[in-house]
């Protein structure tokens, strides 16, 4: 076999050698590509993972997808009263079916609650006016079975008078347990007559003497101009308004109370309970 020349020896040398070097630098590039552990993300993919910024990222979607909701299921915690401005409205001598129901309902639009004197037999008549007013959530207390003078009797008379007129109205709400906490032990004697065996008696029952502060004198057949005036100019914190939901026509008394509830409601008044089940809660005379 002729030898080769020199040059052209030379010249397959450089080609080899330069072979083996382009495989030699294409072996790591491949497993570079092969390897499953490296993945690079772009830009817009990249999201730091865990960590303090996770729980940021969550509560911030919790506040976005919250804040167009209508809040439904806020608990709104209620404040108690601490107003000093507040009066105490009873009325005698009902039920009454005309009078009695337009009370309720003026009462329970401005959210107020009255303390309802009742007299038994009217109890008797009307149980469905009972059980309306402690349904409404007003109170519900004792005026006298028959509406007499309790000085004149002795006490057998005047426990009947008083535990007859209770248990009419028990009776009435009888089927609602949970509306006997609207039946007090307050008794305000009719025509506000009293001496030392009303004390004595209504103290061993026991009922708490309820009488009252501020006489509107609707009784009288005064219009509701003047009735009204007489609440407002006479009112005071805790003054136990009298007025009437029985006995004759109560209209102007009605009419009375719209515009009471009305101005002293916006003056920032309010109108609590004269009796709940644990008793009286205007000052004992």
């Amino acid at each position: 076999m002729p030898a080769m020349p020199v040059k052209k020896l030379t010249i397959v040398l450089l080609v080899a050698l330069m072979g083996v070097a382009l495989q030699g630098c294409k072996l790591p590039i491949e497993r570079a590509q092969a390897s499953p552990s490296v993945r690079y993300a772009s830009p817009a993919e990249e999201k730091p993972q865990g960590g303090k910024v996770s729980e940021f990222e969550s509560l911030f979607a919790s506040w976005s997808s919250s804040s167009g909701s209508d809040n439904s299921d806020t608990v709104q915690t209620e404040i108690p009263s601490n107003n000093s401005n507040y009066i105490y409205l009873t009325f005698d001598d009902g039920p009454d079916p005309k009078w009695t129901p337009q009370i309720i309902n003026l009462l329970a639009r401005h959210k107020a609650v009255g303390t309802f004197f009742v007299i038994g037999r009217s109890a008797v008549t009307y149980p469905e006016l009972i059980l309306q007013e402690a349904q409404a959530g007003q109170m519900i207390a004792n005026h006298g079975y028959n509406h007499m003078d309790l000085t004149t009797l002795d006490y057998g008379n005047f426990f009947l008078e008083v535990k007859d007129t209770e248990n009419v109205v028990r009776e009435a709400l009888s089927a609602y347990p949970d509306l006997s906490q609207n039946v007090v032990p307050c008794l305000r004697p009719p025509y506000g007559a009293i001496n030392d065996n009303v004390w004595t008696f209504a103290y061993r029952l026991p009922y708490d003497v309820s009488m009252w502060t501020l006489d509107t004198n609707d009784w009288t057949g005064l219009a509701a101009e003047s009735i009204l005036d007489n609440v407002l100019t006479k009112a005071k914190a805790g003054s136990v308004v009298l007025m009437h939901d029985g006995g004759k026509d109560r209209s102007e008394t009605v009419e009375a109370l719209a515009l009471i509830l009305h101005e002293m409601t916006l003056s920032g008044w309010e109108f609590r309970p004269m009796c709940t089940a644990e008793g009286q809660q205007a000052p004992s005379w």
